[in-house]
């Protein structure tokens, strides 16, 4: 994997204090002495903890019909495993894929036996990046996807080149932001770029965009899932958040509160002028510099609707965080946003679970 010096999180918390324990990713013990099939010889074990499974030529976006690669923890590769027929392609995939997302899921279980509540994990796998997009369009021989390993920690997301085996791996994140300053969104039709399925942008309040591939739908399913509770976790944390901002030129602050909703605050007079319910937001709109305006919509108002026009000088951070306290509003009343459902039926595989 390439070594690129590359941005860090904006916010300076990603040291936070994880835990002591000198693993903070626990790793599962498994069998490392399995003998193969009389009259079979093994090639190669790897350990599918933490492994990374594509169907890509590396760094591109081109498929393989017929064929898969395994890369584990420590970068050994399998080598492109081909077969002929699909249906038997497509069960060793699942096969494999399930069995490395029930290590992790265990590796999660047993790491957060050592970590505070409000740094637990929550999600940890492989994706990729687009990297290179403009000698990539140009034709050049350059690779234009980087496999990058993601965890959703607390309240931080992190990218690594390689999975962080210590709280001072931490340290090494290629980005660490924390998940209430960014959004995960599915592509617009216009914004699809290469030919990789499962892609999406996370998006952050400070301006910069990631566009990233996951390999099945299954796994984009669970990380947009992931992304979600993460959220509904840090702001039921927060509870409430201040915004400094000016409407009508007098000093003002707007509000957020899980409970209360969407509060306007005159500062001069120090008394709260309405207060709304997130239901009650219809839509908000913003110019790209400064002003900021938020459509309430309610049968009591009006004309049906009642409109803020806010300037403020942080105003992409309180759009991020608008929209992190409406998932949550609604993770709160709809409790199957908490129930992570999947079309993909458990896989149960006849290999030794660890090893392929």
């Amino acid at each position: 994997m390439s070594t690129d010096s590359r941005r860090n999180g904006s916010n300076g918390d990603k040291s936070s204090q994880a835990s002591d324990h000198e693993n903070f990713i626990s790793l599962v013990n498994v069998a490392s002495d399995i003998q193969p099939p009389k009259g079979w010889k093994n090639f190669v074990i790897l350990p599918l903890q933490m492994a990374y499974i594509t169907r890509y030529l590396w760094g591109t976006d081109k498929l393989r019909s017929n064929g898969f690669e395994v890369r584990s923890v420590d970068g050994s590769s399998s080598g492109v495993i081909h077969c002929e027929d699909p249906k038997v392609l497509s069960l060793w995939v699942g096969y494999i894929d399930s069995n490395i997302s029930e290590l992790n899921n265990k590796s999660i279980k047993l790491s957060n036996k050592y970590l505070h509540p409000d740094e637990l994990i929550v999600y940890l796998g492989w994706l990729c990046e687009r990297v290179n997009v403009t000698n990539a369009e140009s034709g050049d021989f350059l690779k234009t996807w980087e496999p990058r390993f993601v965890m959703l920690k607390g309240n931080e997301f992190y990218l690594f080149e390689t999975p962080p085996l210590s709280v001072e791996e931490l340290k090494s994140s290629l980005t660490c932001q924390k998940v209430l300053e960014t959004r995960f969104r599915d592509l617009k039709e216009h914004e699809k770029v290469g030919k990789r399925e499962h892609c999406f942008i996370i998006e952050t309040a400070f301006g910069e965009n990631l566009y990233l591939s996951i390999e099945s739908s299954d796994q984009f399913v669970q990380l947009r899932g992931a992304w979600q509770r993460c959220t509904y976790y840090a702001i039921n944390k927060l509870e409430t958040y201040t915004f400094a901002c000016a409407m009508e030129d007098r000093p003002s602050a707007i509000i957020f509160d899980i409970r209360h909703g969407i509060g306007m605050y005159d500062v001069p007079t120090k008394k709260y002028l309405r207060w709304y319910k997130f239901s009650e937001l219809q839509s908000s709109a913003d110019d790209g510099k400064l002003r900021i305006r938020l459509v309430f919509h309610n049968k009591k108002f009006e004309n049906n609707q009642h409109i803020l026009d806010l300037d403020c000088t942080d105003f992409r951070k309180l759009i991020f965080y608008l929209h992190a306290f409406l998932l949550a509003r609604i993770m709160s009343v709809d409790p199957d946003y908490l129930n992570l459902k999947t079309h993909k039926e458990k896989a149960v595989s006849t290999a030794p679970a660890g090893t392929v």
